[in-house]
């Protein structure tokens, strides 16, 4: 899952295409085992290191979409002008962990009323989506109930 991959209908829902490897998956199967294929930024590490495709792959995808949709920003970007920027999340965590999380949205809004609480709580599931450790990955109903104020983060 990339933001290239995701298309909006006439009425602005979200389409996802280009699908890949769930294709070749059966609704039993938990994984499997595949060349590396994918966009570099957005490939959860277990893909990467074992070419192991699971669901919590496809987590890791979406948190990496959603601090994207917050800033505006690619994940990675070698031609970023200070070397702490070059890979957004860790860039995105620490100013987290400071609680500047204003600081992470797309500066292109301008002075439009932006929901704070939305980009903290936004900002919150994509973190815990993005963990290196696909065991500590919310599931992505987990994650959307925190999307939608069902859950706490």
């Amino acid at each position: 899952i990339k933001p290239q991959n995701i298309l909006l209908d006439t009425k602005f829902n979200p389409k996802v295409s280009d699908f890949g490897m769930s294709k070749l998956l059966n609704n039993d199967m938990t994984q499997v085992i595949t060349a590396v294929r994918g966009t570099p930024g957005y490939l959860a590490p277990e893909w990467l290191h074992y070419s192991i495709a699971t669901k919590k792959c496809d987590v890791y995808s979406f948190g990496m979409v959603l601090l994207e949709l917050v800033s505006g920003r690619k994940n990675f970007d070698p031609s970023a002008a200070e070397p702490q920027l070059r890979y957004f999340p860790t860039w995105a965590m620490l100013k987290a962990l400071e609680d500047r999380y204003m600081d992470l949205v797309d500066k292109r809004l301008g002075d439009k009323s932006v929901d704070t609480e939305g980009v903290v709580r936004m900002t919150k599931v994509a973190f815990w989506c993005i963990q290196d450790n696909p065991n500590q990955r919310p599931s992505m109903s987990v994650a959307l109930k925190m999307l939608a104020g069902e859950w706490d983060v």
